[in-house]
């Protein structure tokens, strides 16, 4: 690993430790690691919740506390966007309109612990053209509004 800083080389160990499903990673590698830097750099990848169950013993206790935190926080998400997800397609469903769930709490499946996949959004697709009217109308009486700015050709964003 060339041209990698102490944090970028730690934080790949920690990764590797991490999507393999192995426990942590021995004291020896965290000489001299800039540990600000570890941490902007894992919050800017958004990977906290990978790193934490990997972190050697001798981490700094403020260190772990901040990368505890952010697992926990993105735990929490994960479950917050899995029942909503489930609300989502079941109101759709239950008036009678195909959804397919596209990527999100699908795409975590793989990882070693799913919940520490980081989630933003939903995104559910609905093939029939002739039920997407309806299945907008659908939401908004779920309370869930249009966002009035529409960046993708290819999508409508929701918010609620």
């Amino acid at each position: 690993m060339e041209n990698l800083t102490r944090e970028e080389e730690l934080i790949l160990k920690l990764l590797g430790i991490s999507l393999n499903g192995k426990k942590r990673l021995d004291d020896r590698h965290t000489e001299r690691i800039g540990w600000n830097r570890f941490l902007i750099m894992a919050e800017k990848h958004e990977i906290m919740s990978f790193l934490f169950p990997a972190m050697p013993a001798e981490t700094p206790k403020e260190i772990l506390d901040v990368l505890r935190l952010r697992a926990r926080q993105t735990v929490q998400k994960y479950y917050r966007m899995f029942f909503l997800t489930k609300y989502y397609v079941s109101v759709l469903e239950q008036a009678k309109i195909s959804v397919f769930v596209l990527k999100g709490i699908s795409a975590s499946l793989p990882y070693p612990v799913p919940e520490y996949r980081k989630l933003g959004d939903l995104d559910l697709f609905v093939p029939c053209e002739e039920d997407f009217a309806r299945a907008e109308e659908v939401l908004k009486q779920h309370k869930l509004f249009r966002d009035p700015v529409q960046t993708e050709h290819h999508c409508v964003v929701f918010h609620h």
